[in-house]
């Protein structure tokens, strides 16, 4: 029943996002789906591979460093990655999200999630 309250849930947020009218300030005036110019690391493709490969590392490390702490370093690191800057706010939200979700899992539904190197 969850998985399937959980993705009717998200179906309709996604309906919402993509009927949302733009606005102004986030339609680009003229935008060349090639252009090269900015940092590196900031240009569409790169963002792509960054993610890709943050989630790789995030499923390599699940197992040995755990479901929280591995949870918490990609939720956290792509934040800062994707530009949020205030680490103070999005500490309290990642490891918020994260331990609510692990307890919701483990004590709930009863659900194993590696502990790694914390004792929970």
């Amino acid at each position: 029943m969850f998985p399937k309250v959980l993705g009717f849930i998200l179906l309709g947020l996604s309906l919402l996002l993509f009927l949302e009218k733009p606005r102004a300030q986030d339609v680009p005036e003229e935008l060349d789906p090639d252009e090269q110019s900015g940092p590196l690391l900031l240009r569409p493709w790169s963002r792509v591979v960054v993610t890709t490969l943050a989630i790789v590392a995030y499923a390599l490390l699940l197992v040995p460093v755990g479901f929280v702490l591995s949870s918490v370093s990609l939720v956290f690191g792509l934040a800062f990655y994707y530009g949020y800057r205030r680490h103070g706010v999005n500490m309290a939200t990642s490891l918020g999200v994260v331990l609510i979700l692990y307890l919701t899992m483990t004590r709930i539904m009863g659900v194993y999630l590696p502990t790694g190197l914390l004792p929970l």
